[in-house]
Parts: C-alpha cells; sequence; structure tokens
C-alpha cells in the first residue's frame, strides 16, 4: 500500500534532488504571441496557475503582479503582464468554468490580479478553480506550501533560487522563466498525482514524528542518496531547530508566569 507522509520538515526537503523543469515555455510579451497562447489554452480542459510580483524592500509597499503562469499538459505560458495588461480576453480564460484551474494560495493571486485591472471595465470573476490548500488536506497532508507538498508527493525539491529577483526586468533570465513555469507545472503535477494515484483507501497517512524524520535520513543514506556528512549535517540542524523551539517554549512559560504573579498583585 502507498504511503503519505502527513507533514515533512524542511531539513529532510532540503536533502531530496533539485526538481527539474525542461518542459517547453512559451514567453509572452506581445499582443502576436499573446492571441495564439489565449487560443490554445481555451480547448485546455485543466490549467495550473502561478503568478509573480517584482519584491519590494521598502516597509508598506507592494508592487503590481508582472507575471502570471498558466501551465498545460503540453506546455507553460509566461504572461508578461507589466508589457501586456491584463486584456478581457485573459480575464474570460480565468472566468470559464468549464476550464479547470489548480493552484496554490489563488485567493491571493486574484486579489492581486484585480489591483492589476482595476480600472478595467470588465471584473475578475474566477470559476472552475481548485484551490491545493483545501485539496490536500482531504488526502491528509497538513502542508501548506508547494515546495513540501511536493516534497511529501515527488520525493524531489522545488528551487526557491529566483523568488526574489528582478520579475519587472526588461528580459526574464532562462533561470527566472525556468523557476516561474515551474511553480504552475507543479500545480498541475500534484493535482494529477493525488487524482490517479492517491485513491482512497489505496494508501496510509504517516503521522508526523521527529523519529519519522531521521528514519527518512537514514534510508536516503543507505540508498546511496546522501553522504555520511550530510546526515550528521541534518542531525545538528535538527539540534538547532529543536533547541530554538524550547526555548521559545521556556520564554512563553515565563511570561505565563510572570503575568499570573501580576494577576495576584493586582488582586490583594
Amino acid at each position: 500500500m502507498r504511503t503519505l507522509l502527513e507533514k515533512i520538515d524542511k531539513t529532510t526537503v532540503n536533502l531530496y534532488s533539485k526538481a527539474i523543469y525542461d518542459g517547453p515555455i512559451d514567453l509572452i510579451e506581445t499582443e502576436e504571441a499573446y492571441n495564439v497562447a489565449i487560443e490554445e489554452l481555451k480547448k485546455q480542459p485543466l490549467l495550473g496557475i502561478d503568478s509573480e510580483t517584482k519584491p519590494s524592500f521598502k516597509k508598506g509597499h507592494i508592487n503590481q503582479v508582472c507575471l502570471l503562469q498558466v501551465a498545460s499538459a503540453e506546455k507553460a505560458y509566461l504572461f508578461r503582464l507589466n508589457k501586456i495588461g491584463f486584456p478581457n480576453s485573459l480575464i474570460d480564460l480565468l472566468g470559464n468554468k468549464k476550464i479547470k484551474k489548480v493552484g496554490l494560495s489563488l485567493h491571493d493571486d486574484f486579489l492581486m490580479f484585480r489591483r492589476k485591472q482595476e480600472n478595467s471595465d470588465q471584473d475578475i470573476k474566477p470559476k472552475g478553480i481548485i484551490e491545493l490548500q483545501e485539496l490536500v488536506p482531504t488526502y491528509g497532508i497538513a502542508e501548506k506550501g508547494l515546495q513540501k507538498i511536493y516534497a511529501i508527493l515527488f520525493k524531489q525539491k522545488l528551487s526557491k533560487s529566483q523568488r526574489l529577483t528582478n520579475w519587472e526586468a526588461e528580459e526574464l533570465t532562462p533561470a527566472q522563466q525556468r523557476y516561474a513555469a515551474f511553480d504552475a507545472v507543479a500545480c498541475l503535477q500534484i493535482y494529477n498525482e493525488l487524482l490517479e494515484n492517491y485513491k482512497k483507501g489505496t494508501y496510509e497517512v504517516i503521522p508526523y514524528d521527529e523519529n519519522q524524520e531521521e528514519q527518512i535520513t537514514l534510508d536516503m543514506f543507505n540508498e546511496g542518496l546522501i553522504t555520511e556528512e550530510e546526515v550528521e549535517q541534518t542531525r545538528v540542524l535538527r539540534l538547532e531547530r529543536n533547541a530554538k523551539k524550547a526555548k521559545k517554549r521556556a520564554e512563553h512559560a515565563e511570561y505565563l508566569a510572570l503575568r499570573e504573579a501580576a494577576k495576584s498583585i493586582e488582586t490583594k
């Protein structure tokens, strides 16, 4: 019987080999490319969706969304919204209930989309939406982030190295394009994997505990996937993590004790 981990810690995720997307990518920066992409996407029954925003390092300032990633079974499309805007036909695609759209934390994405086209005469009314953060708990997975969900299902790590790069740059680098495309593709892969290989009664959910993480590390070492040095480094990281948790618990306990002491003085 198949198994699914309920949760996974970051140190274990970092031991996995990096997942790679080497499929086709269409970079949409012109009206001509946009029109071709929309016609192709309108024929698809299922799409993966994600978005990127130029990071802001100024407190209280949020940039507008500048990239919409849409993945089909055949390829990934990167719509550079900072160059082509948010045309009505793209809004129609998001509102087409016959085409399922799967993604993670889509509510936040759609809020950003509405900000992007707030001066448009057409409002975004998304339909056919499948939210992974609502779907995965029905399979027993307690994680909310794309990287950890992907690691649980595929035992590979999604790279986050490009997350804080400039998504409004005049030209996106190949690394940026692969990163952005993979986030949308990964949503599709997760959805399809769950539906195809984890039907009710065909798998068992493994509850989280720290001993389980140690066993995963040893299994990877025994399979020749990691070195003895990596095993020791992982143990150190887990001990440091647990020490920080213990410190927080102790500080909280001290806070509660002081608060109770203050209350007892007030009541006298």
